[in-house]
């Protein structure tokens, strides 16, 4: 690969780099969450290593001494991050991590029992879909007649499916019509546990947790909450006050476990819903924007808790989310899907689009004027230069990969504040570019 100049040469190579396959061992799924529990510990992220051993109690059979050991680590670790003693904290973190490695070797001590006699626990995993649709169609009246036209919709157990577009094109009417909040005017619609095509609907939404932008206002104390949401799916006695107890522990409330509605922010009670959608181990997980007011910290955090909640191994949930936050919702999503006048112009594999493109697009953002910018530039015949706002947007051929775009802005001197590849995502289509 070449890029050339018009007025002289710049010539980038492209050199392969080869990487030698290293050898992995065959772990069972036990081993290999424990592993990778285990580097999260050394590695100081005990936030990600908390919340996967109480994924872990989820998913594997755990005596109740150790469940509830994984629990009180996991409350622990959140009690410590709202000390504002960063002292306090560091010493306490030091203890948390020596509680942790002792956890896991005796969470490895109970798998070296089940490998000695006993199989490994059997797991649930999602291979079909949760929802189908098909020909879903709904029309709304008015002189701005809106409708929405959706060919084919699947949502798998286990996978995320991230619905995007600008405001006023179906996000929240196609959520709607999944959650079985809006009915169809016409379509086929169909859910994994029902036995016939009739749609049962008070049979359908026992399975399914809606939650929608606007957070509804509950009364009472949080745990209460969750007892009672617990209970009124059939959760009672002590499998209710465990289910309370991990759920409370895993999405960072125990904090809060005692508060109200007035008493937590926006952040927080967003968790609060997702918790009380998911004690209760529901088929299907609809989301409307939550990440609307959420600070790019508590962002980035749910959007992991989703991708490790939906593909857990004993209950496995199928997610669909629509959001504005692009490049958020397309690193943890399987599928997107795009919306432009109630029409998919996209509904697919993440990674998917433009496939068949022509030309390779990438997206950044300078502190150099347009002028300065197109001239350091405008000597290269394989590249065009376009502004979109306060980004530029360089379009090449589809040889000239990420690597080389980078060495050229350096060979250069152009500073970059922000710099990202678009050729594969729905941001193309936010610029019209449905290719």
């Amino acid at each position: 690969m070449k890029i050339t100049a018009k007025h002289g040469s710049l010539t980038l190579e492209n050199k392969g780099m080869s990487v030698a396959k290293a050898e992995t061992m065959e772990l069972s799924r036990y081993e290999q969450r424990l592993r990778e529990i285990r580097m999260m510990a050394a590695g100081e992220d005990y936030s990600r290593c908390t919340r996967r051993v109480i994924d872990f109690c989820i998913d594997f059979s755990l005596p109740e001494m150790l469940r509830q050991d994984a629990i009180n680590i996991r409350k622990q670790y959140n009690l410590n991050q709202s000390s504002g003693d960063r002292n306090l904290r560091f010493d306490r973190n030091i203890s948390l991590q020596l509680d942790l490695l002792r956890l896991i070797d005796e969470m490895e001590k109970q798998y070296a029992g089940e490998a000695n006699g006993k199989s490994e626990t059997k797991v649930n995993k999602g291979t079909g879909a949760i929802f189908h649709g098909k020909d879903i169609r709904k029309r709304f009246a008015g002189n701005d007649a809106f409708g929405l036209e959706m060919p084919n919709l699947d949502l798998l157990a286990g996978e995320l499916t991230g619905v995007v577009g600008e405001n006023g094109n179906g996000k929240t009417t196609l959520l709607r019509l999944v959650a079985g909040d809006l009915a169809v005017d016409s379509g086929e619609l169909g859910y994994s546990w029902l036995e016939s095509k009739f749609l049962d609907w008070p049979l359908i939404k026992q399975r399914i947790a809606y939650i929608p932008q606007r957070i509804p206002r509950w009364f009472g104390k949080l745990r209460d909450n969750l007892k009672y949401a617990a209970t009124i799916h059939g959760i009672r006695g002590q499998e209710n006050r465990d289910a309370v107890s991990l759920v409370i522990s895993r999405l960072g409330l125990s904090r809060y476990e005692e508060s109200a509605w007035d008493e937590i922010s926006s952040g927080y009670k967003l968790r609060f819903e997702l918790a009380r959608a998911l004690i209760w181990r529901p088929g299907l997980l609809v989301l409307d924007e939550p990440l609307a007011n959420l600070d790019i910290n508590t962002r980035s955090l749910f959007l992991q808790d989703l991708r490790d909640i939906a593909s857990s191994e004993k209950y496995p949930v199928a997610v669909i989310l629509s959001s504005q936050q692009l490049h958020e919702l397309e690193d943890i999503s399987d599928n997107i899907i795009f919306l432009e006048n109630g029409k998919p112009v996209y509904s697919g594999a993440v990674g998917g689009i433009g496939l068949s493109r022509q030309e390779n697009v990438y997206e950044l953002k300078s502190p150099l004027d347009e002028t300065a910018f197109r001239t350091l530039l405008g000597d290269l015949e394989d590249i065009r230069i376009e502004t979109e706002g306060m980004n530029y947007v360089i379009r090449c051929h589809t040889d000239i990969g990420t690597n080389e775009i980078l060495q050229l802005l350096l060979e250069r001197q152009i500073e970059i504040k922000y710099f990202r590849e678009i050729s594969h995502s729905t941001r193309k289509l936010f610029r019209k570019e449905h290719a």
